[in-house]
C-alpha cells in the first residue's frame, strides 16, 4: 500500500478520535476550553488529510 494512503487512513483516525475526545470534554461544564482544543486538533487533522488525499490522486 502507499505510504500517503497510509499517512490519509491514520490522519483520518487521529481526526476521529481528536473528535470523540472534543464531544467529551464539552459535555464537562468546567473543561469546555479543552474541548474547543481538541476540535480545532481535530480540524487541523482533517485539513492535513483533505490535502494529502487531494496529492495522491
Amino acid at each position: 500500500m502507499d505510504p500517503l494512503k497510509i499517512l490519509f487512513l491514520l490522519l483520518v483516525l487521529f481526526a476521529g478520535v481528536a473528535w470523540l475526545v472534543s464531544r467529551h470534554y464539552a459535555k464537562k461544564k468546567d473543561n469546555a476550553k479543552m474541548g474547543f482544543i481538541y476540535m480545532q486538533v481535530s480540524f487541523v487533522f482533517q485539513l492535513v488529510a483533505v490535502i494529502v488525499f487531494f496529492y495522491t490522486i
